[in-house]
């Protein structure tokens, strides 16, 4: 009779409210935190440069906080954005082993303003001369492989002559950077709103 009255003291006074806990624990995460992949599936077929829209983050810490990732661990292109004081941010752009590069300041119309990117390098596009870019001649493939360009609402505001070898449809990732490198961090602190192709 001990033993029973003791293993209902432990279910009703240690047991349950351990399980009522965990249960509350998941349903606050599963609430505020979405866990689906960051991974864009996109269109086995698709090509070009992403289109995002996106809220940027209120505070102004001066991170470089992902864009965009393509590719993989060691691999990759990172698409950033640092938040600054005063109004401003910086975008720029890292292609794993090779370099960033990094637009002057400019101002954005409020801290949490909606903004416009576009972003066009390598790694979005077929290999040279495949048969997926169609009509695309051979010269405009070759600037399309060769160039990287960074706009904020219609404005360009970091773009070059860039060689980096990437494999078409690299896995990519939208707010969030899962593949690590020294520049930029985990998150995007605002929102993305939406992206699409441009092609």
């Amino acid at each position: 009779m001990k033993l029973a009255s003791r293993a209902r003291f432990a279910v009703i006074n240690i047991l349950a409210p351990l399980g009522l806990s965990w249960v509350l624990v998941s349903s606050v995460n599963a609430h505020f935190f979405d866990h689906t992949p960051p991974i864009w599936s996109r269109d086995v077929a698709s090509y070009g440069p992403i289109t995002l829209r996106l809220q940027l983050p209120g505070a102004s810490g001066g991170t470089a906080e992902p864009i965009l990732a393509v590719g993989r661990t060691g691999q990759a292109t990172f698409v950033y954005i640092r938040r600054l004081s005063e109004g401003r941010a910086k975008v720029g752009i890292e292609f794993w082993g090779y370099g960033a590069m990094e637009s002057p300041p400019f101002k954005v119309p409020s801290q949490d303003a909606q903004v416009t990117i576009e972003a066009s390098f390598p790694a979005l596009f077929p290999s040279s001369g495949s048969p997926d870019w169609g009509a695309v001649s051979d010269f405009e493939q070759r600037h399309l492989l060769s160039q990287y360009v960074v706009t904020v609402d219609g404005v360009a505001r970091v773009s070059g002559p860039v060689r980096y070898d990437e494999p078409p449809h690299s896995p990519i990732y939208l707010g969030q950077n899962p593949l690590g490198g020294s520049v930029v961090s985990d998150v995007f602190t605002g929102k993305v709103l939406a992206a699409w192709h441009e092609y």
